[in-house]
């Protein structure tokens, strides 16, 4: 997306230069305002795009982590009842992402594990807060962290009566499939208005293991929101279709105190700033309300006889949220205006000072969609392709088999890797799999991909080469692990790897999910034959028979 996205904002950018140009040599003065005000109501659309870019770019890494975690435990890699490993968890996940303010673990008996940084009273420190339920009631303790995760004071809380299962995250999560999103509510350390990703994890049977909750501050949101500017004087908000404000560059117009020394979100009409009242009921006037907004709309409005426009947004990164971009039309107009009744080489000066000004801004913003389309496709711990990208790739590839050019896939799992994350922590977990997936890269020609699929769990994609071909490179990668051990930043840990490999030919029968199960197959019996080595076709009747088959065709 972000390689087509780049020409069509810098061709925008020159239209509008065009447009600027062509108004100032062959129009009057009213003519040629009239088209820059059109020209600018297409530059706020774009405003307010970038805007969602960025506003999905901030909520990814939350929506990421609460989608792993829950993963993890329904997987087993996370155990769900062991608090020590749980937590040790949560901190990275806190320590690693600045964007979350708070991760944490509600289970269905009501017990509660969660790791912030809102309530902290340490610089730099977290709170933790642990709910365990038993015989003996139920054990609320919260300790105080410094940023070197030492403990600095613990407190036992016999009064509290808070239950994760009555949260709005929980309850979102239990009724959904997936991951999903609160309405904006206030936390219940800072009081401040926030939002939470979560996802439950569920067993074989459906029934909830636990449901993982990820907090983003809006303080967090609106200093990201608020950097986001059009030009002198140009506002950029979120709020929601009822119209109660979610982020904004100053903090004041998003929380007002709620008389009971905590906070609540600001309405539109509680707003200081007259720009911002007016930009949203003009908008309200000209669609019946916010929530009638399905496609971007801009509106002019006047505040005391300036005009000014707004352009209204909805988000496709987060459902009934808004983009609103407000900006004074003196600020596109007048320049231009003014230069008419100068002469029109120094129109077209303007108008390149204009491009050259504004052609880092598109190019920063091109790059911050390049990241965010990275991000959809890649691994955010080993770099290789995520789960999602490589069934992609492996469908394709199949689609494209053929008896002369077969594709081979092996899947690679990591031998005893639970003892490394119970033994240095799954920090260095993260450091052994971003080893492991090096030296599997390391091993294949352009073209030739490796994915994580699960935890500890890698796929390759081998295309037209030969059983024997394949064999060989998988064998080499597996030897690539064993020999060398991985270096983290407490220890050299040496790992080994098994793989199974399977093949398909393009006959029938041959889809991804298919060739994946035969490649588990593979996998297992090379596990029950001792683990670090390849199982595949030589070894599983399956594949061999059909290679003769095809040979006798």
């Amino acid at each position: 997306m972000s390689v087509h996205l780049r020409p069509v904002l810098l061709v925008g950018l020159l239209v509008l230069q065009a447009i600027t140009v062509v108004a100032v040599v062959v129009g009057t003065g009213r003519n040629t305002e009239g088209l820059l005000v059109d020209a600018m109501g297409q530059t706020m659309s774009l405003a307010s795009d970038a805007v969602d870019q960025r506003t999905s770019e901030h909520l990814a890494p939350a929506e990421s982590a609460a989608k792993l975690t829950s993963e993890l435990l329904v997987d087993g890699v996370l155990p769900v009842d062991d608090d020590a490993t749980l937590l040790a968890y949560l901190d990275a996940q806190v320590l690693s992402t600045q964007s979350i303010s708070g991760v944490y673990v509600g289970r269905p008996d009501g017990s509660f594990l969660l790791v912030s940084r809102d309530g902290a009273t340490e610089p730099g420190g977290t709170r933790v807060k642990t709910i365990e339920v038993g015989d003996e009631g139920i054990r609320s303790v919260t300790v105080q962290r410094d940023a070197a995760l030492a403990e600095v004071v613990a407190a036992e809380d016999p009064t509290d009566t808070f239950d994760p299962r009555s949260r709005p995250w929980y309850e979102a999560a239990v009724d959904a499939e997936g991951v999903t999103w609160t309405d904006p509510y206030v936390f219940f350390a800072s009081r401040e208005p926030g939002v939470t990703t979560a996802a439950a994890a569920r067993d074989g049977d459906g029934e909830v293991l636990a449901v993982v909750g990820v907090d983003l501050s809006l303080r967090d949101l609106s200093t990201f929101v608020g950097t986001m500017e059009v030009g002198a004087g140009s506002r950029s908000i979120l709020l929601d279709d009822s119209g109660l404000m979610l982020a904004a560059a100053d903090l004041d117009q998003v929380n007002v105190d709620d008389g009971e020394g905590g906070l609540r979100r600001a309405s539109a009409e509680e707003v200081t700033d007259p720009v911002v009242v007016a930009g949203i009921r003009a908008t309200q006037e000209r669609a019946g309300d916010l929530g009638s907004v399905d496609a971007a709309v801009v509106v002019p409005f006047e505040v005391d006889g300036r005009r000014w426009q707004v352009a209204v947004a909805p988000l496709a990164a987060r459902g009934p949220w808004l983009a609103a971009v407000m900006a004074p039309e003196d600020q596109f107009v007048s320049p231009v205006v003014d230069a008419q009744r100068d002469n029109v080489l120094t129109a077209a000066l303007i108008g390149l000072a204009v491009t050259a000004l504004a052609a880092p801004a598109v190019l920063a913003i091109s790059r911050r969609v390049d990241r965010i389309a990275s991000d959809a496709v890649t691994d955010p711990v080993t770099g290789v392709v995520n789960r999602r990208e490589f069934d992609r790739l492996l469908a394709d590839a199949v689609s494209r088999a053929t008896p002369d050019l077969p594709v081979c896939l092996g899947v690679v799992d990591v031998d005893r890797f639970k003892p490394v994350n119970d033994t240095w922590g799954h920090g260095t977990g993260d450091q052994v799999l971003v080893a492991i997936a090096g030296r599997l890269t390391g091993e294949l020609r352009d073209g030739e991909v490796v994915g994580r699929i699960g935890g500890d769990e890698f796929a390759v994609i081998l295309s037209g080469v030969s059983v024997e071909a394949a064999r060989e490179v998988l064998e080499r990668a597996r030897r690539a692990v064993a020999d060398t051990p991985a270096r983290t930043d407490k220890a050299e840990i040496g790992i080994s790897v098994t793989i199974g490999m399977a093949v398909a030919f393009g006959t029938r029968g041959d889809d991804p999910s298919a060739l994946l199960e035969r490649a588990d197959r593979a996998l297992y019996a090379a596990k029950q034959a001792g683990r670090n080595r390849v199982g595949g076709p030589n070894e599983m009747g399956e594949e061999r028979a059909r290679v003769e088959e095809l040979d006798r065709r």
